[in-house]
């Protein structure tokens, strides 16, 4: 028996004070349903400030991995870092890999050990920790002015923002009202273009310089970034689901008080949420790793993690490191080059602003499948496009065009519906992990990428160019078809109620049509029978 169970334990009139406390669980889930997105940002201005103060966080994270790359790109990095050849500075091949790919690999360990000191220790702290641990790998490469130290605070560094976005994408699932939930897992993806973005900016306007200014700018500028990450994480409570997964509910309804401004609201959510956590633990005990691949958390598992795989199959992996390259050889000279590239980027953050619209709209699965599709004609539209350009220079700029839009489609689906899918599947008790583990399946691709594709882009290689998205275009269309049959529909359902669904062991692809227990809830109480029931809630 959990320790929640002894909590409620039933006997006598214990009983019934716990079917109270169940039936208004079911009531409270059914009447936010019933809130429109606008009316649950009117009720909760503070748990949005939370949130934002979250995608914040991500985007400091997204800046500081951009920034930490973009510099081998100015001139006065590889002088002071590369050699000389051929009358020009260039970094050895083996430590542009080393640079892509390590912190990669440490950003994955930090995916999962951070998951596991989140449920351990609190997600807020350990966020806070990260980003601290982050500053200060930041100074070893602001510092460095040998390779060895540079490729030591990169890499240190990637550990660091490792830790941090599996517990900001799970902190925001867990205090996100549920009409918000969709829009605000999916706002998690947008800082991941934001950040980039920045840095190109800044690139833009220190590239130029003849000190060692023109990178240690980019460099220090994530500190900015930073301090006020520290400021605004002071201010946001701990994730109740954490306080209740410890069984500290008191704490719990402090958090939710905070958050809710409601002190009725609160009793209502911890209820709900102890009701979810309880539910699960019928179906699966045990929060470990290892818990993540057993029975039925096989399945969410899978349903969480292959969309963020499928990212590093559709050819973002190209057309996000290799864009401005490919525009170089396309004969473009550096400044339109770069120019291109930030109109990408723009683009992309357009595709992520769209996304908020048609999340909730169009639903989870829907987003993905047709998502995907979208990718998988662009692929196959550069593709075809490099390949006529060989024989017909004019179609390269359809090529070019394509590239351009890439980011904005991919976001505007695929990109973006994969944080709602991989917070809302799992249980409440292994929502971290599952987290970590869909980052870290995502990353871990997209570093296999890093080391595969200049092998078959570069022009001393396979030399495929633009054609390297047929590849993408077939694994993609492979995807698809798992996707079709294997993905869920859980848009504006509640935690519960997907405990439900997988317990029942309905097919997945056919969530969006199962009626749930909550569709016979009758919540036309009186405002003294609420009253009542939350009475009874609060002497639990």
């Amino acid at each position: 028996m959990s320790d929640l169970e002894k909590e409620i334990s039933p006997s006598g009139s214990v009983q019934e004070l716990r079917d109270a406390a169940h039936h208004n669980a079911l009531v409270t889930e059914v009447m936010d349903k019933q809130i429109t997105k606008w009316e649950a940002m009117k009720r909760h201005p503070y748990a949005c400030f939370c949130i934002l103060t979250m995608v914040w966080v991500l985007i400091s994270t997204s800046f500081e991995s951009q920034a930490g790359g973009t510099v081998i790109s100015i001139g006065v990095f590889r002088e002071d870092f590369g050699h000389l050849v051929d009358g020009s500075y260039v970094l050895r091949s083996t430590d542009q890999s080393i640079l892509s790919g390590v912190p990669l690999a440490t950003q994955i360990v930090g995916q999962w050990l951070g998951s596991w000191l989140a449920d351990k220790f609190g997600k807020k702290w350990v966020i806070y920790g990260g980003m601290l641990t982050s500053c200060a790998f930041v100074g070893m490469e602001f510092a460095a002015t040998t390779m060895g130290v540079f490729i030591a605070g990169k890499t240190l560094n990637g550990f660091s923002l490792g830790v941090i976005q599996a517990s900001c994408v799970s902190y925001v699932a867990d205090i996100s009202p549920l009409p918000l939930r969709g829009l605000s897992t999916a706002l998690c993806n947008i800082s991941f273009s934001i950040g980039p973005l920045v840095v190109f900016i800044i690139n833009y306007c220190v590239a130029n310089f003849k000190t060692r200014w023109a990178y240690r700018a980019m460099l220090s500028s994530q500190w900015g970034f930073a301090a006020v990450s520290l400021v605004l994480m002071l201010l946001i409570p701990e994730s109740p689901t954490y306080y209740i997964l410890q069984g500290k509910v008191d704490k719990a309804e402090q958090a939710y008080r905070r958050l809710l401004g409601d002190p009725v609201a609160a009793v209502n959510q911890v209820t709900v949420v102890k009701e979810t956590v309880l539910e699960a633990e019928k179906i699966s005990e045990g929060s470990t790793y290892l818990d993540c691949f057993k029975g039925v958390n096989l399945k969410r598992t899978m349903v969480s993690c292959v969309p963020f795989m499928s990212t590093s199959f559709s050819g973002v992996a190209f057309t996000g490191s290799y864009t401005t390259y490919f525009f170089q050889l396309s004969g473009l000279d550096e400044q339109k080059s770069f120019q291109y590239t930030c109109g990408a980027q723009a683009i992309s953050i357009g595709g992520c602003i769209a996304s908020l619209f048609i999340v909730d709209r169009f639903g989870r699965r829907n987003n993905l499948i047709y998502g995907l599709l979208s990718i998988c004609l662009c692929d196959l539209i550069i593709g075809a496009t490099a390949t006529a350009s060989d024989s017909k220079p004019e179609v390269l700029n359809v090529c070019i065009g394509f590239m351009m839009l890439y980011g904005g489609i991919y976001n505007a689906g695929l990109g973006s519906v994969c944080y709602p899918i991989c917070a809302e599947n799992p249980t409440s008790a292994l929502r971290t992990k599952t987290v970590a583990l869909g980052l870290a399946s995502g990353n871990l691709f997209s570093m296999m990428w890093s080391f595969v594709i200049p092998y078959v882009f570069n022009p001393d290689q396979a030399n495929l160019g633009g054609k390297t998205m047929f590849i993408f275009f077939g694994i993609s269309v492979l995807i698809w078809v798992h996707i079709f049959f294997f993905q869920t529909e859980t848009a504006g359902r509640s935690y519960d109620e997907i405990d439900e669904m997988y317990a029942s062991g309905i097919p997945l692809r056919k969530f969006q049509h199962y009626t749930s227990k909550l569709a016979n809830i009758d919540v036309g109480l009186t405002e003294e029978e609420k009253a009542v029931q939350v009475k009874h809630v609060e002497e639990l």
